[in-house]
């Protein structure tokens, strides 16, 4: 056999595994290809921008979050982290905590600001996103315990 007829029969298979193995939304974007490589680069092509759209996605969600007063700060603080874990899994550049730590600070209600003052008089070592969320979360109790007592005096 010759080259030619070996590369084409090699080509063959792997657009049968190719063809076989892709998403179905994807196979009418590489119908057309005339060779493994054309497909490779075709779904590459639309992958990428897929990823690029759902990254700018997410990214605009992470500055757009902002805390519910419905929901307890712990959710919130999950809601943000979980938002940035999948910012990280499809972006180059992480989403460090204290990118993190800044969006939940900066999103708090207005009855924070006295938590705020003194989270920011904190030593900077102990600034981290486990001791924000277990401090946020103590207020949080104290917060609905001052409210509970305030009800029930009225």
């Amino acid at each position: 056999m010759d080259e030619m007829a070996e590369w084409d029969k090699e080509d063959g298979a792997a657009q049968k595994y190719i063809f076989t193995t892709v998403n179905k939304r994807l196979i009418t974007h590489i119908m057309n290809c005339g060779t493994a490589e054309d497909m490779m680069n075709k779904l590459q092509e639309i992958l990428e921008k897929d990823y690029s759209k759902k990254k700018c996605t997410l990214i605009q969600e992470f500055h757009e979050i902002s805390y519910n007063k419905s929901d307890s700060i712990s959710e919130y603080i999950s809601e943000v982290e979980n938002l940035a874990q999948r910012i990280n899994s499809i972006k180059e550049n992480s989403t460090k905590d204290d990118m993190i730590i800044a969006k939940i600070l900066t999103t708090l209600p207005e009855n924070y600001e006295p938590f705020v003052s003194a989270w920011e008089s904190t030593e900077i070592k102990e600034q981290t996103l486990t001791n924000l969320t277990c401090r946020l979360m103590g207020e949080e109790t104290r917060k609905k315990k001052q409210k509970n007592e305030k009800d029930k005096s009225l």
